[in-house]
């Protein structure tokens, strides 16, 4: 990349801002449900889904 441009590190600004408890930056997703699915099993894998990733995330400070 050096011979081409300059790279550097920096924070992107906020584009758009999602908020719930106090709690300013949050993550928000749509879920695609596939034809003929359960609507009770998706919920319920994206629950634990989420649990799952939520568990290996650092804690707040």
């Amino acid at each position: 990349m050096r011979h081409v441009a300059e790279v550097i590190e920096s924070g992107k600004p906020r584009l758009g801002q999602a908020g719930l408890d106090g709690a300013d930056d949050l993550v928000e997703g749509i879920v695609v449900m596939l034809r003929g699915e359960n609507p009770s099993e998706v919920v319920e894998r994206l629950k634990a889904r989420i649990d799952d990733l939520n568990n290996r995330l650092p804690r707040r400070m």
